[in-house]
């Protein structure tokens, strides 16, 4: 508090110097920008460098509004890792309390003085964040451990029993950790997803359950009859190569293809569209491996230039697809909006381009040293049929341009601060997996000047990257899904509660993105009467990370309209405030100066604020 006297000879400075303070006050409130800061304090699960678990008291807090800023203080420091797993947290947590984190300050103030290293606590600091952007309440008595993975998946780490050791010694009730590392402990609770994971740490549901519609309110008859053109080739192109092999020949590939071409015609008849295109294409690219393995067996001396065939049919096949895609891109720009589902095909496709050129690449480097090695016959079968598959995808989605109903949400001249944020994020991705691998990946990204184009590479790498974490944390294998395994269940929950945050950052009636097809098949139940899913568990792993960066997509397009507005009245407020501060050092000076002084002073006194 700053007292200041002035005499009745300044009462024009003073005048002055009240009215502004009166408009800072009264402007405040007006301009609608709401001043709050949270924080929450909570027990830090690690372990030292003798293996034996420990609890470090951190507090985290926010400040709203912001510039973005993270900060660490207090006695302890933190690793480059684990500020990465921070970065990481701060995503996801913006996106599941739809608060953009370029307007929040972060502090971290670490009570001990000790070093905390590694990114185990990524789960634990998006809980917290998430609480925090929302104001729900956090327990200081729970706490929780493990990685996030790109769908927000929750990952194993290491010393769990020692940490829940710890827990229990410092006094925690409940410690949140990987449902695939069970703990023979009170204390803990097992989590899947961040979904399920918040829930147990606040008592708090942030998503509303949607009830499913009927696939032909998300597609339509158009995109159907797509997949059923789809369906129609694979399992025509099946029947031709099976024809070419006698009826007496079998081997591993053309037991496959059978099996794959009977559930795609059970597929089929069940109605599941997507599925039944899916089987089909499998059982293709098994037969055909079936018959260059029949060529290699029985005429060795053909199998150099059938494989030069396939080869450069896939070769051309691609060429033709990355032609149309920058066609449709650049088309696509013309428009005032551009739907999600359209950028989720083309995404599909640009992932089966990158597939196939890494593809050919490994088996050319084979090539130059053999000339017809056995080993890549199946290589070569599915790299031409996924060269197929990318062009099939490709003329269904340029051909009839659909809408799934998030309608509006890229806007072609808003695409650069996307871009930017995008590129953001999948560097922390790739920053936090290095850390995991303690490897060096290099992040390329794509120079086009095609800004779409641009856009459908960043999401390919997230789900690329995806890909890279599940295969790193053994989530697809460990996971005990099945149809009627209560995990599998969880997770069909969690993924339909993300659609319904999808659906409310958008302007959505009953529709959703295309790439939910399989999943939704699947929860209708037709996947009981097909068999076994363990390829659903990996899908659903998959849309998971879609899901996540489509609603990234939509809380950008609102956080860009809101965050300008919200910094240029932080703006007006910081000038007026610096001009009473300065107003105020002035009326001070004059009256040192003037020395005149009288018993009838008038006394004002001004509280500084700091503007966060």
């Amino acid at each position: 508090m700053i007292s200041v006297t002035l005499s009745h000879g300044n009462r024009l400075a003073a005048g002055v110097l009240t009215v502004l303070i009166t408009v800072y006050i009264i402007v405040q409130p007006v301009v609608g920008v709401e001043y709050w800061s949270r924080v929450s304090a909570f027990k830090l699960l690690a372990v030292d460098k003798n293996g034996k678990g420990v609890t470090i008291s951190v507090e985290l807090g926010i400040v709203y509004p912001g510039t973005g800023s993270l900060k660490v203080l207090g006695e302890g420091s933190l690793a480059s890792d684990t500020l990465d797993s921070i970065r990481l947290a701060l995503w996801y947590a913006s996106i599941l309390a739809d608060l953009d984190p370029s307007v929040i300050d972060t502090y971290i103030i670490v009570k001990e003085p000790v070093k905390i290293e590694g990114p185990s606590a990524t789960v634990l600091f998006t809980l917290i964040l998430v609480a925090l952007m929302r104001g729900d309440p956090v327990n200081p008595s729970y706490s929780a451990t493990g990685i996030v993975t790109p769908g927000g998946v929750i990952g194993g780490v290491g010393g769990v029993k020692a940490k829940f050791e710890a827990a229990s010694e410092a006094g925690l009730k409940k410690v949140l950790a990987s449902i695939m590392e069970p703990v023979d402990s009170p204390l803990y609770y097992p989590s899947i997803t961040l979904l399920d994971a918040y829930y147990g740490f606040t008592g708090v549901n942030i998503t509303s359950r949607v009830e499913l519609i009927p696939q032909q309110l998300i597609a339509g008859n158009t995109i159907l009859s797509g997949f059923n053109e789809s369906y129609t080739y694979f399992i025509n192109q099946y029947r031709v190569f099976n024809s070419l092999l006698p009826g007496a020949w079998s081997d591993h590939y053309r037991e496959t293809a059978i099996y794959y071409y009977e559930r795609a015609l059970k597929a089929y008849e069940a109605g599941s569209h997507y599925l039944a295109a899916s089987y089909a294409f499998t059982s293709f690219y098994n037969i055909l491996a079936s018959y260059l393995n029949h060529t290699s067996i029985n005429n060795p001396a053909e199998l150099p230039e059938k494989i030069s065939y396939f080869m450069t049919e896939a070769n051309s096949t691609m060429v033709n697809v990355e032609n149309l895609l920058h066609n449709v891109t650049s088309r696509l720009l013309n428009k005032g909006a551009i739907d999600i589902c359209i950028i989720d095909s083309l995404t599909s496709v640009y992932d089966r381009v990158l597939e196939v050129k890494r593809g050919m690449t490994l088996i050319n480097n084979v090539l130059n040293k053999t000339l017809h090695p056995p080993s890549i016959i199946y290589d070569v079968s599915y790299l031409y049929a996924r060269s197929l598959t990318a062009l099939k995808w490709l003329e269904l989605a340029s051909g009839i341009i659909y809408e799934c109903g998030v309608n509006h949400l890229i806007d072609p001249g808003n695409l650069d601060p996307i871009l930017d944020r995008l590129e953001e994020a999948l560097r922390i991705h790739y920053a936090y997996l290095n850390d995991l691998t303690n490897s060096s990946m290099v992040l390329v990204m794509d120079e086009s000047t095609n800004k779409l184009e641009r856009l459908i590479h960043l999401l390919s790498a997230l789900e690329d990257l995806a890909s890279q974490f599940y295969s790193i944390t053994g989530l697809e294998n460990a996971l005990p899904i099945y149809v009627n395994s209560t995990i599998y269940n969880i997770l069909l929950d969690e993924y339909e509660e993300l659609l319904s945050l999808l659906r409310e950052s958008s302007v959505v009636t009953n529709t959703l993105p295309l790439s939910t097809l399989t999943l939704m098949e699947l929860v209708n139940g037709n996947a009981t009467v097909l068999g076994g899913n363990t390829y659903s568990a990996t899908l659903i792993l998959r849309e998971f990370s879609r899901l996540y960066t489509y609603l990234y997509l939509a809380r950008i397009q609102e956080w860009n309209e809101t965050s300008n507005n919200i910094h240029t009245w932080l703006n007006i407020r910081m000038y007026i405030a610096y001009t009473s501060a300065l107003l105020a050092v002035v009326g001070v000076l004059v009256m040192l100066t003037t020395g005149k002084t009288r018993s009838r002073a008038t006394s004002l006194e001004i509280t500084a604020w700091r503007n966060h």
